[in-house]
């Protein structure tokens, strides 16, 4: 079960591979066969993106057209359950190639790695072995959740189901929009939804919804009153940046600023 420690392929890796098959891909090795490698790509944690070997394992297959392969992070294990991580008690979600589900999801039992064992087993008996290879199909990629993630999740779609209940105002409006992007980006359980009564908002974003009430109560010749400018906005590092007129932008680059 022993594998070379200098294969830029071994299980766990984390890696960098540019071919005209798949484009750029990067990710970690979750299967590494004689002929066959799968990458679970780093923005999709449920899918893997198949690689053919030569016959003897050592090269790709020259149909890919691979360019270039780069090992930013080395797996010294050569167990598989090693990279998974998986304790008892926790929760696995297992997917085929394409994010499909492979099978229903199950509880570690007891994580099995003896010099001719590199397996799991689950609590509905079922003994998943790895063969220091990785996950045979239909299983691709198995993803751990543990059991205070999964609590926490759920907690917080209840939450804001309940908070979604309700009639949202402006504020309400935007902050179910700031938690849609969390969710987006985040794991669900990373994210606290806070009621809005304990909500607190910056001045900024105050002085946004007074400005717009103040608006909405003019009538609407003074609102296209050429004589209010309004100066336009972008969100950049969490932070809301004016976009200075092109004047300011001219003047900037005649009379620099000293360093």
């Amino acid at each position: 079960m022993s594998q070379e420690q200098n294969d830029p392929l071994h299980i766990g890796n984390r890696v960098l591979i540019v071919s005209d098959a798949h484009g750029l891909t990067v990710g970690h090795v979750v299967y590494r066969g004689i002929d066959m490698i799968r990458i679970m790509p780093q923005e999709n944690s449920s899918i893997a993106v198949e690689f053919a070997l030569s016959e003897d394992g050592s090269s790709f297959a020259p149909e890919l057209g691979v360019h270039e392969v780069e090992v930013f992070e080395e797996m010294t294990s050569d167990y598989y359950v090693d990279y998974l991580g998986a304790r008892p008690g926790e929760l696995l979600e297992f997917f085929t190639v394409d994010g499909k589900q492979a099978r229903a999801s199950g509880t570690v039992a007891e994580v099995i790695k003896t010099s001719s064992a590199d397996s799991i087993k689950l609590t509905d008996g079922t003994v998943l072995n790895f063969n220091g290879m990785g996950p045979e199909l239909p299983i691709a990629v198995i993803r751990v959740r543990t059991a205070a993630n999964v609590a926490a999740a759920e907690a917080a779609v209840a939450e804001a189901a309940v908070a979604e209940a309700g009639a949202p105002g402006p504020q309400a409006t935007r902050g179910n929009d700031l938690m849609q992007l969390l969710r987006s980006v985040l794991p669900t359980a990373a994210v606290e939804v806070v009621p809005m009564a304990e909500r607190s908002f910056p001045d900024s974003m105050q002085r946004e919804d007074l400005f717009q009430d103040l608006l909405s109560d003019m009538p609407v010749k003074q609102r296209t009153n050429h004589h209010h400018h309004h100066r336009q906005s972008v969100m950049l590092g969490g932070r809301r940046c004016p976009i200075p007129h092109r004047s300011s932008l001219t003047s900037a680059v005649r009379h620099p600023n000293p360093v």
